[in-house]
């Protein structure tokens, strides 16, 4: 088998071949999200916003495993104003003085939720 596919002639029409050109393009860039948000959450810890302090400087999320963890609102990468309460939130969990807490949160998008 040689390398050189065999010629279709659909490729004589440019319309198709734009089009086919976009679709094989689109699928590219979908596997490659899909790599990405696979990376992205394999060895981060997935929880839930549960609380955050009425003057939006701290909270608390809930670890998948049940436990709580305290996060700085200044540790949300997306900034404070984007988190809420009930929020699905990647996160990066250290033992700091008073117990486990999260230095890095990462807000998930619909498309990267896990439950």
């Amino acid at each position: 088998m040689g390398r050189t596919p065999k010629e279709d002639e659909r490729y004589a029409d440019p319309t198709f071949a734009v089009d086919d050109a976009f679709k094989r393009a689109r699928q590219q860039l979908q596997d490659r999200v899909l790599l990405m948000q696979t990376k992205h959450h394999q060895g981060e810890p997935v929880g839930t916003v549960l609380r955050i302090d009425p003057g939006g400087e701290s909270g608390f999320l809930e670890a998948d495993d049940g436990h709580e963890i305290y996060f700085n609102c200044n540790s949300v990468l997306e900034g404070r104003a984007n988190i809420a309460v009930g929020a699905r939130v990647s996160y990066v969990e250290e033992i700091g003085d008073k117990g486990p807490q999260a230095s890095t949160v990462k807000l998930l998008s619909k498309h990267g939720m896990r439950t």
